[in-house]
């Protein structure tokens, strides 16, 4: 099981544009083969930080998902919204 916490952070005057464009891609990551959970979370204190938690069934399944359609146009839609490129730890349990 592969387990990624990824950080995302929006300019203050895009936390709209981020957070719905993150939302949108909830409904197709959980449907892709090999997701186990797919779930985002916005810092209560600092509302421009949001967290992506995941698990994934293997290393497969997470490079298709970064490959997918949906991943890539939220990319490009949000780019120029994030205060800097996403911060991705692939971690293991303990």
């Amino acid at each position: 099981m592969i387990k990624v916490i990824a950080t995302i952070r929006a300019y203050e005057d895009h936390i709209e544009l981020v957070k719905a464009s993150l939302q949108q891609l909830v409904e197709p990551s959980r449907l892709e083969q090999g997701c186990l959970s797919y779930d985002f979370f916005q810092d209560v204190e600092n509302t421009c930080l949001f967290y992506c938690i995941e698990q994934w069934a293997d290393k497969a399944s997470l490079d298709e998902h970064l490959e997918s359609p949906h991943i890539k146009a939220c990319m490009r839609k949000t780019e120029a919204a994030l205060a800097a490129p996403p911060q991705v730890s692939i971690v293991n349990s303990i």
